[in-house]
Parts: structure tokens; C-alpha cells; sequence
């Protein structure tokens, strides 16, 4: 169940997208990308050792999002890493990806011929 919900929800996101794309086509530039990562904060305690004493502090949710800049929408989103290959497939043909550094690693540059 939650494969066939995550999936109806990336189908989601790249047609709003479209939609954004359509809207703004008179603008150049709309193929570039930049994969950035961030995180939320939970309502949720956890516990953690801060300099040798036990802390509560919240739990935080990190994940990672694609997201056009031309019209800043998100085409995909999913737990934080330093991977981008799930990417890949929700990108346009001669898409540009723009990233931190953390993203530059030999195995994206085979990733993404």
C-alpha cells in the first residue's frame, strides 16, 4: 500500500509541475534543477547524550526534494541522502542539476548518462 500511495504522489508533484511549466513557458530556462536537502522538525521527544548529559530534543524528519527553479515547484521529494539517482528518471531530457558539493560523486556522473 504505502509503494502504490508514494507513487501516486510523485505522479502528483510531476504534474503540478507541468502545470507550472506550461504556465511560465514564456520564460527561458525552465529544464534546471537543484537538489537540495532540509529537514522538518517532529512533535515527537527523543532522547540524546549533549555533552554527557541526557537531553530531550525533538525528532526531526530529513529528507531530500528536486525542485525547478524557474518556478520554484517541487518535481520529487524522498528521504534524505547523498544519492540522487531516483532523481534522474523524473528529469527532462538535458535537464541541468545544480547541487552542493556533498552530491559530487563519480557514481552520479554514471548515474545520469
Amino acid at each position: 500500500m504505502y509503494f502504490r500511495e508514494y507513487h501516486v504522489n510523485e505522479i502528483a508533484l510531476a504534474r503540478l509541475d507541468e502545470l507550472s511549466v506550461e504556465e511560465f513557458s514564456k520564460f527561458e530556462n525552465l529544464d534546471t534543477f537543484v537538489v537540495d536537502g532540509s529537514a522538518l522538525s517532529c512533535e515527537t521527544l527523543i532522547e540524546r547524550e549533549v555533552v554527557m548529559k541526557t537531553r530531550l530534543i525533538r525528532e526531526s524528519f530529513h529528507y531530500l526534494a528536486l525542485i525547478r527553479t524557474a518556478t520554484n515547484t517541487i518535481r520529487g521529494i524522498k528521504a534524505h541522502s547523498n544519492k540522487i539517482a531516483d532523481f534522474i528518471p523524473l528529469l527532462p531530457q538535458g535537464s541541468t542539476v545544480i547541487a552542493d558539493s556533498e552530491f559530487d560523486a563519480d557514481m552520479h556522473y554514471r548515474d545520469a548518462k
